[in-house]
């Protein structure tokens, strides 16, 4: 399966398409894509800050990483 266009070698090789540690298999090229929202986003409960948003459909803290489940209280 190919992945997206690496724009340092080439190659369909990016396989993530959103959030951080984007890398190229190929030539280790790293990227990070910025969230779609301009805006603030809700307040994460492990780090305190506006950073949740919704990346490639699940919400998720951009600042420290925490990622929205569903839990009792919405996180695990």
């Amino acid at each position: 399966m190919a992945g997206k266009l690496c724009p340092h070698c080439k190659q369909f090789t990016f396989f993530k398409t959103v959030g951080e540690n984007r890398e190229c298999t190929k030539c280790g090229y790293r990227m990070v894509v910025p969230i779609a929202s301009k805006g603030r986003g809700e307040r994460c409960p492990n780090c305190g800050k506006l950073t949740v948003q919704i990346q490639g459909g699940k919400k998720c803290c951009t600042n420290c990483g925490a990622v929205f489940r569903g839990g009792k209280n919405g996180w695990t």
